[in-house]
């Protein structure tokens, strides 16, 4: 119910209440006027002094660091709050320290892992590029081989031919030579 409203104003409005019921309780018990006055001065003045520590060593410091948390939202991480005292407010700030560093051990790490991340894909973009080198080189070896067993394809087919021209004319020349002998 009261987190969206400030702590002066929730203190104030707390001591105000305060005030009220203390005067009608002293105005019941007291009927000396100045009494009651005498005791809403020092109120007044203790609710001065509360605000003024409330403002200077709360407000005005918590407004600072958000401020510095701002800056280092928006990526200047060279920030570094100083420290002031043991309240609430400045139990945060060693926490708040840190984030800087904490988040540029981060980038850096980040860039570490980027740069080696180009490295490996430069290296790997090599590797394809010779092995798509050596693919073809392949390729054009095997289509040579298949070119050279067609030539001896060819090769052979023609003997096979030869042989069978150099068979028909011995044996034409064989049937020729039996034909003069014969007497």
């Amino acid at each position: 119910m009261l987190n969206n409203y400030s702590v002066r104003i929730v203190i104030i409005v707390f001591i105000a209440i305060a005030f009220v019921l203390m005067d009608l309780v002293a105005l019941y018990l007291v009927t000396n006027i100045n009494i009651l006055l005498m005791l809403n001065v020092v109120g007044i003045a203790l609710l001065s002094n509360l605000w003024f520590y409330m403002t200077k060593y709360l407000v005005i410091l918590i407004n600072q660091v958000k401020k510095n948390i701002d800056e280092i939202n928006s990526g200047n991480l060279s920030i570094s709050i100083p420290e002031f005292g043991n309240n609430c407010a400045g139990k945060l700030i060693p926490g708040i320290n840190i984030l800087p560093k904490e988040i540029s051990n981060l980038v850096m790490d980040i860039r570490k892992s980027s740069h080696s991340a180009s490295v490996l894909s430069g290296t790997l973009a090599n590797q394809s590029a010779e092995l798509s080198v050596k693919t073809e080189q392949q390729s054009a070896m095997l289509m040579e081989t298949a070119s050279s067993m067609e030539e001896i394809s060819i090769g052979t087919k023609s003997n096979v031919e030869n042989t069978q021209q150099l068979n028909n004319i011995t044996t034409e020349a064989q049937k020729s030579a039996g034909h003069r002998f014969r007497f």
